[in-house]
């Protein structure tokens, strides 16, 4: 009498443990993929914010190197001018003493103008690259890209003493409305960048 044989394994036996290995891997997959979404896009978070706060920060400094240096180059101007309407020493000493070091905080401040601008403008690509792309969005940061005009009037030849001091006092003061114009400019795109980051969080 020939022995039994073993009975084959019931389908069931391999499938039942496939199945529960396949959806613990595509439940370990999902898994990991909103996790990583999850951080991508808090990442992506951070860096807007980071964007927005830098652009704060480089708004406080560039304006006011930008004040510094108009007002030193109006200075300059100033004691330029009074140094040729001196008569002789030591008033014209003491003007061309005072025009030279005008002169010299003017070039240093120009160089700090030009260090804080590349600082800027790679802050505002940051922004371009963080934020949605929208055509106000590229009009605003256009504007702090294109910002121009930063620059003294100088005054006839032949004003007198007087013209001069007047328009020392006139200068001094168009300064602050050259500056809040530039600041207008950070004033708008910081309120862009605030509705984005509110739309956002909503």
């Amino acid at each position: 009498m020939s022995e039994p044989q073993p009975k084959a394994p019931a389908l069931s036996t391999y499938l039942v443990p496939a199945i529960a290995l396949l959806v613990i891997v595509i439940a370990a997959y999902l898994g990991y993929q909103l996790g990583l979404n999850a951080q991508l896009n808090l990442t992506g978070k951070q860096k807007r914010q980071q964007a927005y706060s830098e652009l704060m920060g480089r708004k406080v400094v560039i304006t006011q190197l930008i004040t510094s240096h108009l007002v030193a180059d109006t200075y300059f101007e100033y004691h330029q001018r009074k140094l040729w309407l001196a008569g002789g020493p030591p008033e014209a000493s003491l003007h061309l003493e005072e025009a030279r070091r005008w002169q010299h905080r003017g070039e240093d401040l120009a160089l700090e103008i030009a260090k804080s601008s590349q600082s800027l403008f790679a802050t505002l690509g940051f922004i371009r690259s963080y934020f949605p792309y929208s055509a106000r969005l590229k009009e605003l940061t256009n504007q702090l890209y294109h910002a121009k005009g930063f620059e003294v009037r100088r005054q006839a030849l032949d004003w007198n003493a007087e013209q001069l001091e007047e328009w020392k006092v006139k200068t001094i003061k168009e300064v602050r409305e050259i500056v809040d114009g530039y600041e207008k400019l950070f004033d708008e795109l910081v309120a862009f960048l605030e509705s984005e980051i509110d739309k956002e969080a909503g």
